[in-house]
């Protein structure tokens, strides 16, 4: 099975494992999402305008800049403290299927492709 993170895992590795928002390290794969460095609604694209963010410093953002939104950050983390801060921007993705779920989708519907191939070929007929 193909590992899902493993584009998020190759991203860390060229950020040191962090947020490029608030700076904070990841506690798991679940809440990393891809931030764009230049926001897509300001013309921003491709693999070289990602950079890892959790989920809620990304939302945070929406198409501020990103030292609007590094100020804004590190606000809300010295208004949260420390420890509420990374409880919060390492919240789950919502709706993220985990890779289980992803793999047994895949199963199911091949498993369906194939019984439906299976019914269309005629069988030979009795004699």
């Amino acid at each position: 099975m193909k590992d899902p993170y493993e584009a998020y895992r190759n991203m860390l590795r060229n950020w040191d494992g962090r947020c490029i928002l608030c700076g904070e390290k990841f506690d798991n794969m679940e809440s990393i999402t891809r931030e764009h460095l230049i926001p897509k609604s300001k013309g921003g694209c491709g693999r070289d305008n990602y950079a890892p963010s959790h989920f809620n410093c990304n939302q945070l953002r929406g198409d501020l800049s990103l030292i609007e939104t590094i100020t804004l950050i590190n606000k809300r983390k010295d208004k949260m403290g420390l420890e509420t801060f990374r409880e919060w921007c390492n919240k789950p993705v919502p709706n993220r299927r985990s890779a289980q779920e992803k793999e047994n989708k895949r199963k199911a519907k091949r498993s369906a492709a194939k019984a439906t191939l299976a019914e269309s070929i005629p069988l030979p007929a009795e004699s």
